[in-house]
């Protein structure tokens, strides 16, 4: 099963177009290539990284267009399925795919407390002379 389309509306049901559907696609692709770095990992494979990328598409779909669980008299009450606070935990759909993702690094996005560090590699300046 390739990610596609097709592959996201067999997942979840929406009113969304194709082209929307595309750009959910594309978001997913930017998370796999940034957090799971498929290349590094041979557990990755081109099936699993095509079933994560269908399932977070779907995720971002349901954050898009949200679905309802209950609905109050004359619309005054509406209670979503989704909790969007809680990054890809507010979703089933994100849950599966923090499931399948082999490296655990889709569960380590957004974890609370959970600090990032950005590491720059440079040159001393030394090195390189001062001008």
């Amino acid at each position: 099963m390739a990610a596609s389309i097709a592959e996201v509306k067999l997942i979840i049901d929406t009113t969304l177009v194709d082209d929307q559907i595309t750009a959910m696609l594309s978001t997913a692709e930017n998370i796999i290539v940034t957090h799971i770095d498929p290349l590094a990992d041979s557990r990755v494979t081109t099936t699993v990284r095509d079933n994560i990328k269908n399932w977070l598409a779907a995720h971002f779909v349901a954050i898009r267009d949200r679905r309802t669980r209950e609905e109050g008299a004359d619309g005054i009450r509406t209670v979503f399925l989704d909790k969007v606070d809680m990054g890809l935990d507010g979703t089933t759909y994100g849950q599966q795919a923090k499931f399948i993702d082999p490296t655990g690094k889709l569960g380590e996005i957004g974890m609370p407390g959970r600090k990032r560090l950005a590491f720059h590699f440079s040159t001393p300046r030394d090195e390189v002379g001062d001008p």
